[in-house]
């Protein structure tokens, strides 16, 4: 009688784990239970807290299938529902990629340029981006084989999401066969939100696991009191990443500016993102 032994995560990603979770004690919950799945090709939603791996979970079985199965480019379409997640992502995932010769890309107004003759293997826009390329160059996604959608209860129940719906359904008359994975930390009815975007038989994987976040609300009196408070709020305890949320896109702009050219910079990774 032959057993067949259970692969471990670990063993299931032999050229990609070491690059996205060896830093990491352990793996997540959500990617525990999502690589699996993403591996076995099957369509899912990811609904987990804010900051839990959900990234990671997703991009390394994705990535280890496009090495292995020698996924042809445009294979992999991530979308997020505003540039600075476009930046934060790609400044993410970029710098592992590429030691595995895998090439990146961002699509936004601020980086409008994109190689038809020659894309990348991966692509992050947003769904505004993508509308363009799809009127212009539909014949890159030919080879598309996974589209990931991320913060995905930003874009439902508005008309970006009645957008991305019509664009997932152009994007299927050219490829029907690529997978789709939602990504969130709040849905209140994942059935019903992967009805409107998957069209097929999808996972719901939902992680328990609860992270503390430090946070502070701040006065927008000016900018010097902004940037004092943030001063102040990051030498009260170390810390890895900083999210700035403002209702003003100006706001984030010039205080991004102003931490770029002070020497904390160099001390934190920070990613500034507007809310």
């Amino acid at each position: 009688m032959l057993i067949k032994k259970k692969l471990s995560n670990k063993e299931l990603l032999p050229n990609t784990f070491r690059l996205f979770f060896a830093k990491f004690r352990y793996l997540k919950e959500i990617q525990e239970l999502a690589i699996p799945i993403v591996l076995q090709k099957k369509n899912a939603i990811l609904m987990s807290s804010t900051s839990s791996g959900k990234t990671e979970a997703v991009i390394a079985p994705l990535t280890e299938l496009l090495l292995t199965e020698r996924w042809l480019p445009l294979s992999i379409l991530w979308i997020t529902p505003t540039r600075a997640l476009v930046n934060d992502t790609y400044n993410r995932i970029e710098p592992i990629l590429k030691i595995l010769s895998i090439k990146v890309e961002k699509k936004t107004g601020d980086f409008p340029k994109i190689k038809v003759i020659e894309p990348p293997d991966i692509l992050i826009t947003t769904p505004e981006s993508l509308d363009s390329m799809l009127c212009r160059y539909p014949i890159i996604f030919k080879n598309i084989q996974a589209m990931v959608i991320d913060e995905i209860h930003f874009i439902d129940n508005n008309y970006r999401g009645d957008q991305l719906r019509i664009l997932i359904r152009r994007l299927k008359e050219i490829n029907p066969d690529f997978k789709n994975y939602l990504l969130s930390a709040t849905i209140s009815e994942p059935e019903r939100v992967g009805i409107k975007y998957i069209y097929d038989d999808f996972e719901i994987l939902k992680s328990q696991e609860k992270r503390e976040i430090i946070y502070d609300l701040i006065s927008v009196e000016s900018l010097q009191n902004i940037t004092e408070k943030l001063y102040d709020f990051i030498q009260k305890e170390p810390h890895n990443k900083i999210i700035m949320f403002s209702n003003a896109k100006r706001i984030v702009e010039e205080v991004t500016y102003h931490f770029k050219n002070s020497p904390l910079w160099k001390d934190y990774t920070s990613c500034f993102t507007s809310w």
